[in-house]
């Protein structure tokens, strides 16, 4: 009796389908090359963009929150985060800002409820921010938004 014939490749699968597990191996592993350096730019960028907004949002709390019994350390936290323009028009409203203060006793808490980073570089970055206020003082006791 005669034996029916093997397709070609009957004998051979199994060193076929190990260069075929090889070759997608290897693609595997050039894709993992490429996109590694991807991923940890954009793990990058996400940490960045994180101390961004974390550093924006406590210079607004900062600014936003001012008591008249801590009224100069209130007023070196806000000059230790402010720069450039910002700073200067601060720190020349100070006398200013504490005597209004001071006068009224007035205790502003500052939250930010928002925040957005709309661009970035290396030395700057422009950052929305919706910061609320709860300001008491001698003519609103009870504090009002």
């Amino acid at each position: 009796m005669r034996r029916p014939s093997l397709p070609p490749l009957a004998g051979r699968w199994p060193a076929v389908l190990g260069v075929v597990l090889v070759v997608l191996l290897l693609a595997a592993l050039a894709v993992v090359a490429v996109q590694v350096p991807v991923l940890l730019r954009a793990a990058e960028g996400d940490q960045r963009r994180d101390a961004v907004l974390q550093q924006a949002r406590q210079i607004a709390v900062n600014f936003t929150t001012l008591d008249h019994r801590t009224f100069d350390e209130d007023v070196a936290l806000v000059l230790d985060g402010a720069t450039g323009t910002f700073r200067d028009e601060f720190r020349a409203g100070v006398e200013q800002t504490r005597a209004l203060v001071t006068q009224n006793q007035s205790v502003s808490v500052g939250k930010v409820t928002e925040a957005a980073l709309v661009t970035a570089d290396e030395d700057s970055a422009r950052v929305l921010l919706v910061v609320d206020s709860t300001v008491s003082n001698t003519a609103t006791p009870d504090g009002s938004p």
